[in-house]
């Protein structure tokens, strides 16, 4: 007689008709079978192995170059993409991978990292910190950092950095590195301007508990439990007190420090324990001037992103990710500097280019965008406002170089964002 499956992680009957129906089929499936990690003593080698989710991570895709540099701490790897470098430089996207300070490595998030830089068109850096148990608080916060003064100092020159076009970001834990290290790069002398921090899941506040304001709406949260939550945390902050501490809790900064962070993107899933945290955090940094966009996925959990090669809702943040990085970048280059600038102008701009061919005569304004296009870059389902097809250049002589399309897509407000790709066949549209 076979053996029965132990559901150690069941979803509770009270989300079940609320959950997104592809995490659920999976968490059915796998999920609810795993042993709880704070069921188990600590070993180190969980931080290799794999695991049921990692069938639904992301695949990395095709960069032009990816290079290591080791630190005396951090471990950073550059993803550099394909396309030519602006005029002054590379942006940078320092990205902060999740683990709840314990687990990950320099390998941990790196097709996400792939697909930010090809499509943003930024040197996206994966920076690995020292993890607790061996090295709790502040060890994390004190890596992101060296990591973030190498990148700013001159001896980064050698990738071309635009210094001054550096973003950051990271998701749970590590979104809460990332918010804490905008903050104590502005009060560095001379301060690192962070330009855009996006939070994905981010973990925000240390103080919470399960009986907590924030916490106490969310009592049967999928997979982060507070159980585990509480977990991560004693082995991170050895100190219970350094909770109170704001590189612990950075909704704990003062107002004076708040204000420095840059403009914010903050992401989170309907029924993550983590979600009023992070939403409370972006209200507080609006009390105190900074430019905040939130926004979250109706349906999901603390898994989205982790899952985001399975779960169309978790394609839909990484390729809103993607807009919002780009839009960061976009904000601080000026037009002749934008890596996706050397293009023209709009066409309705410029009247006068007469190689560029509008496709919407011919596909109609509303036809969708292919989903083979949507690992490049380009968001998924989202409505053509313009094709354009650019001639091969003139040097060419062969029919290897196919034509550049181009897709300009109107964001509120009043923004125009391009989208570019190659297309092999002019059928492939």
């Amino acid at each position: 007689m076979a053996s029965q499956r132990v559901a150690h992680q069941p979803i509770h009957p009270d989300l079940r008709a609320t959950l997104d129906p592809e995490y659920l089929a999976f968490h059915d499936e796998h999920l609810q079978y795993v042993l709880p990690s704070e069921a188990t003593p600590w070993d180190a080698d969980v931080r290799t192995k794999s695991t049921p989710m990692s069938s639904a991570a992301l695949d990395s895709v095709e960069v032009g170059n990816i290079q290591d540099v080791i630190l005396k701490h951090a471990q950073l790897r550059f993803f550099i993409p394909k396309c030519a470098p602006p005029e002054g430089g590379w942006p940078i996207f320092a990205w902060l991978h999740g683990g709840g300070w314990t687990l990950g490595n320099l390998d941990s998030d790196n097709a996400f990292c792939s697909r930010i830089a090809e499509g943003t068109s930024c040197i996206a850096v994966n920076v690995n910190y020292r993890h607790a148990p061996e090295d709790p608080y502040p060890a994390a916060v004190d890596d992101t950092m060296e990591a973030l003064e190498w990148l700013a100092s001159t001896e980064s020159s050698k990738f071309n950095i635009n210094k001054s076009c550096i973003a950051i970001g990271g998701t749970s834990a590590g979104g809460n590195l990332a918010a804490i290290a905008s903050m104590k790069a502005a009060l560095l002398q001379p301060p690192i301007a962070i330009k855009f921090q996006a939070l994905l899941l981010p973990v925000i506040d240390n103080t919470q508990t399960a009986t907590s304001n924030h916490w106490a709406t969310k009592p049967h949260p999928p997979w982060l439990t507070p159980g585990r939550m509480m977990w991560y945390r004693k082995m991170y902050l050895l100190n219970e007190k350094d909770c109170l501490n704001w590189d612990a809790s950075p909704n704990l900064a003062p107002a004076e420090i708040l204000r420095k962070n840059p403009k914010t993107w903050i992401a989170v899933s309907e029924h993550d324990l983590l979600a009023p945290e992070g939403l409370a955090f972006g209200e507080l940094l609006k009390e105190v001037g900074v430019e905040v966009e939130m926004k979250i996925y109706d349906g999901s959990t603390h898994s989205l992103l982790a899952m985001s090669g399975h779960l169309s809702l978790g394609k839909r943040l990484l390729e809103d990710a993607i807009t919002k990085i780009r839009e960061g970048f976009m904000s601080t280059l000026t037009h002749s500097s934008a890596p996706w600038s050397s293009l023209g102008n709009h066409p309705s701009e410029s009247s006068e280019r007469k190689d560029i061919h509008p496709l919407s005569e011919t596909l109609g304004p509303e036809r969708m965008i292919p989903d083979s296009f949507s690992d490049l870059g380009i968001i998924k389902n989202a409505l053509i406002d313009e094709f354009f097809i650019l001639p091969r250049p003139a040097q060419s002589k062969t029919d290897e170089i196919p034509p550049l399309v181009c897709r300009w897509v109107r964001r509120p407000p009043n923004v125009l964002l391009l989208c570019q790709f190659r297309a092999n066949r002019l059928a492939d549209l």
